[in-house]
């Protein structure tokens, strides 16, 4: 049987279910690409901010401060086999067995982070202006149906209920 050919006896008999017509219709119907386009995006903005910080920003500002690379600032919680080893990196100290608390590690997340939130919300309000659109506050709930309606309906399609 070829299954590649569509007039095959096989592929004749499978049916699409409601369930598989259902999601074609939310796949094609709903802004799932749209969605995916975004992820995509906001992955690659988010990586492309963590070497910002951990290769640019951060080498110069905290290695003046502190005098360290900011990856290793540590404590060490509990020494390893050679307990007289004073660790200059969190590598060295997990190679001898130390527990260590790695918060340089936990820094660089925390600010690409905030970097990253900061970099979203400029990139929205710039989208706002350029558009006059706002991201929220397109719809509203109707005062009767509760039913998803344009913020400058004066009736709802749904209920025809007049709207304040």
């Amino acid at each position: 049987i070829n299954l590649m050919n569509m007039n095959s006896p096989l592929l004749n008999t499978i049916k699409p279910t409601k369930a598989i017509k259902s999601f074609k219709q939310f796949l094609l119907k709903s802004m799932t690409i749209e969605l995916v386009v975004g992820l995509v995006i906001a992955a690659s903005l988010q990586a492309l901010i963590a070497s910002l910080m951990t290769d640019i920003v951060l080498p110069p500002t905290v290695g003046l401060i502190m005098g360290s690379n900011t990856e290793n600032l540590f404590f060490v919680l509990k020494h390893g086999g050679n307990k007289s080893l004073n660790y200059d990196t969190v590598t060295e100290a997990q190679n001898d067995g130390a527990l260590t608390m790695n918060y340089g590690h936990f820094l660089v997340k925390v600010l690409n982070f905030s970097l990253l939130i900061l970099v979203l919300f400029f990139i929205v309000k710039i989208y706002n202006r350029a558009t006059r659109d706002h991201l929220l506050g397109k719809e509203k709930a109707c005062d009767f149906c509760y039913k998803s309606i344009d913020i400058r309906a004066v009736k709802c399609p749904y209920c025809t209920s007049d709207q304040e």
